[in-house]
């Protein structure tokens, strides 16, 4: 386990279905945490969900939370990060 002085870095994946996160020692091969969140409303298609505002042809969205998807991996550092 990683001392509180080493650095670590995020990765996050924000995918078709769902947003990933992984955050690891930058210093040696540890992976401290993950996390992986599917998105409430998956692929959003023809209209939007809060509003019901139509989308154009050919359009389709995730509505990633960014706070979801880390968070959790984010949290095995004591929340501190900088």
């Amino acid at each position: 386990m990683p001392q509180k002085s080493d650095d670590v870095v995020i990765g996050v994946d924000f995918g078709t279905l769902s947003g990933r996160a992984v955050v690891v020692c930058a210093r040696g091969p540890a992976e401290l945490g993950t996390a992986v969140h599917p998105y409430v409303h998956a692929v959003v298609q023809g209209t939007l969900p809060a509003t019901g505002k139509q989308l154009p042809p050919d359009w389709a969205l995730q509505i990633p939370t960014v706070d979801r998807i880390a968070g959790p991996g984010l949290s095995t550092m004591g929340g501190r990060v900088s």
